[in-house]
């Protein structure tokens, strides 16, 4: 739960999407409040929106880029007891299981541990392909994890991780991690759990494919602002299973 919007998921039968929507990009949080509702209205969860005005112990954690540190303890503590796990990320960060895990058998793998860390896949915010069979196709509808496939394949660079964390084992948060837990940290847990990043997509109001390129041969690379990258549909595989998803659980949302 951070800023831009940031939520996060309280994993169980009922999760909790808690939205504190702090970065000034209102045309997102805009389209954010409006999809928060619909889910809220079929009671699917809960969507808990925290004003800056509301958020407590300010003397303790203020400070650093939009007051991150403040409210993903805000959140920790306001929300400590609402379930086991609890999830921290941005609304452009996607968590993926590989190889057809579900949450659940992942969750159950780290239960000897308090808090683990998520590995990330950068993913370019203007690169899409191009079917050539096909040039004239019409990428507007599509969601931006459906169209942005192309991932940053430089490898030995240290990234942000994301986390989740046994929140009630927690005397305090961070951004990426807790040093203030009861209990072990694993952070070898790429085999099983990963997330997208879809770093500076938020605040481009309009089409985010502004550049197409025709897709790779397999294991072949694309440059494009002097960086290679490769090309990964895992995301765009599950589109068709999210949106059937999302459509028998709160019918067709336009926003």
């Amino acid at each position: 739960m951070r800023k831009d919007g940031g939520g996060g998921i309280a994993a169980g039968p009922a999760p909790a999407f808690l939205c504190f929507d702090l970065k000034p990009f209102l045309a997102a949080l805009t389209v954010l409040t409006l999809v928060a509702a619909a889910w809220q209205l079929r009671s699917y969860g809960s969507v808990l929106p925290s004003p800056l005005s509301d958020v407590r112990a300010q003397a303790e954690y203020d400070g650093w880029y939009y007051n991150q540190f403040l409210v993903v303890n805000d959140c920790l503590h306001r929300y400590r007891h609402a379930a086991k796990w609890t999830f921290f990320f941005d609304v452009d960060e996607y968590i993926f299981l590989p190889d057809g895990r579900t949450l659940e058998a992942v969750l159950a793998d780290l239960e000897p541990y308090t808090q683990f860390t998520i590995e990330q896949n950068p993913m370019s915010s203007r690169l899409c392909a191009r079917n050539p069979d096909d040039p004239e196709t019409d990428y507007s509808n599509q969601w931006g994890f459906e169209k942005l496939a192309f991932r940053n394949s430089i490898t030995g660079v240290r990234r942000d991780r994301k986390y989740a964390i046994q929140a009630k084992n927690a005397y305090a948060t961070g951004v990426h991690m807790s040093e203030n837990v009861i209990g072990n940290t694993t952070h070898k847990t790429e085999h099983l759990i990963r997330y997208y990043h879809y770093h500076n997509t938020i605040n481009v109001l309009g089409e985010v494919c502004r550049e197409f390129v025709p897709i790779p041969p397999k294991g072949g690379l694309t440059w494009s602002e002097k960086t290679p990258w490769y090309y990964d549909d895992s995301m765009k595989r599950l589109a068709d299973t999210v949106r059937e998803f999302e459509r028998k659980t709160i019918g067709d949302v336009r926003v």
